[in-house]
């Protein structure tokens, strides 16, 4: 082969050599990350009598009845010994594990499966484990038994090894939903606030001595979920695929351009004005501060997405946003730190939403959050998530910074309509006392 004729093909097989080699890293670190994800990235949260949480008895006598409850640790642990009188219509004596002081709690949501070690002895056989969840919208400080109860019921005796079940075997006590009048909503398990995890004596207790033993409880996951994990494989092989595409792109434009010097030129003059252009829409479209959507820049999406979505029978939720006090932000620390906080709530609000939700910038600290495929439910519950994500966010200003959401989902409506609705309910968040969720009506 003649040399010239060689050196030109040396570049290509350069070329080709990082290509299969950067492919195979990539095979190999998707099967050491599905790997790790079967046999490893386990996370476990282990409470018994060592942890430091509080321990307490108690018993029915606080109902009017006279059963007594008795705190006793032992070689095996700490539980409860329990002498049940049937004076009250639902005697019963429970061991309360407070793991955290409302509204925080623990967010267990991001275990599968939770392993008890319990042993029981007296007449009934069964006990109830009931993990109880914080939440403002039904929780009362003034109410100790508003913390929704997730509640399990079995038989310590016929697991002497523990018991190993996942979380979605919980149900919400139907006792509960009734006493404390819940919507339905709000009737599913939820373990994202568990503030305590209580371990009762069983449905039908019989009069006499019952003892409960806590060996341990174990909260089993994975640090990243079998979503998330694929997520991050088709991201990276995303970013691979953009990557090369990118420098494919480089190489043929550098050809062409050696190749057709003056039409080159030309071509990148023509994008170069393109490019301008593009920016300066973009610049139109898109607030100068936070880079959110501007009103003019949602226009055609608002119009456009609940045309699409009234038409397919989609779902689309609206999703009003307000800062709490902000004029009082501007006045305390200034205009300057003001826009740092609306640029920090941009960031938090768009590190929880998905690329498909997109972020307005409605006027001053007001924002609309537009979700695409969303019931009211699901933009309810990331309005939550939201509000909780603004309390453990770091903010320039000590004091941290709260916000006000309004929730409605499009129906057969002009999309005006929906916006009003959305605002109305923030309306009413703001005059409920703030730092809230409402729904439209």
């Amino acid at each position: 082969m003649p040399s010239a004729a060689r050196a030109a093909q040396e570049p290509v097989l350069r070329r080709a050599t990082v290509g299969v080699l950067a492919l195979v890293a990539l095979v190999a670190l998707t099967l050491l990350l599905l790997v790790w994800h079967e046999y490893g990235m386990n996370r476990v949260l282990r409470i018994d009598a060592q942890s430091k949480v509080a321990f307490h008895a108690i018993d029915d006598r606080s109902q009017g009845g006279s059963s007594v409850a008795r705190l006793v640790r032992s070689e095996r642990g700490v539980g409860v010994d329990c002498k049940i009188e049937m004076t009250y219509q639902w005697p019963f004596c429970e061991l309360k594990m407070v793991l955290a002081k409302p509204p925080q709690g623990l967010d267990l949501s991001r275990f599968d499966t939770i392993r008890l070690k319990l042993h029981y002895s007296g007449q009934s056989k069964r006990v109830r484990v009931y993990l109880l969840n914080h939440d403002p919208r039904y929780s009362r400080a003034d109410n100790p038994v508003s913390d929704k109860i997730n509640e399990l019921s079995y038989e310590p005796a016929r697991y002497p090894q523990g018991l190993t079940v996942g979380l979605g075997n919980f149900s919400v006590a139907g006792w509960w939903r009734e006493e404390m009048n819940i919507p339905l909503e709000h009737s599913q398990p939820d373990f994202r606030h568990i503030t305590a995890i209580d371990i009762a004596t069983g449905e039908i207790t019989t009069p006499g001595a019952h003892r409960i033993e806590v060996e341990s409880i174990e909260f089993h996951g994975k640090w990243l979920s079998a979503a998330q994990l694929r997520l991050a494989i088709i991201a990276m092989w995303l970013l691979a695929s953009v990557v090369y595409l990118a420098a494919a792109f480089s190489r043929a434009r550098l050809a062409l351009r050696l190749a057709r010097d003056r039409e080159a030129d030309l071509q990148a003059l023509n994008q170069s004005l393109q490019l301008k252009g593009e920016e300066l829409t973009h610049m139109a479209h898109r607030d100068p501060l936070t880079g959110a959507l501007n009103r003019a820049g949602a226009r055609d999406l608002l119009y456009d997405g609940s045309v699409e979505a009234q038409q397919q029978g989609r779902h689309m939720s609206l999703l009003f946003a307000d800062l709490d006090h902000f004029k009082r932000i501007n006045d305390s620390h200034g205009h300057a730190m003001g826009d740092a906080v609306l640029v920090r709530f941009v960031e938090v609000i768009r590190a929880a939403t998905r690329g498909q939700d997109q972020l307005v910038r409605w006027g001053g600290e007001e924002f609309l959050l537009v979700l695409p495929d969303t019931t009211l439910d699901a933009a309810a519950a990331l309005a939550g998530k939201l509000r909780d994500a603004m309390q453990s966010a770091q903010w320039p200003i000590a004091e941290g910074v709260t916000a006000s959401f309004g929730v409605a989902e499009l129906k057969l409506e002009r999309i005006q309509d929906c916006i009003s609705r959305a605002d109305a309910a923030l309306y009413r968040a703001k005059q409920g006392g703030r730092n809230r969720v409402e729904l439209a009506d």
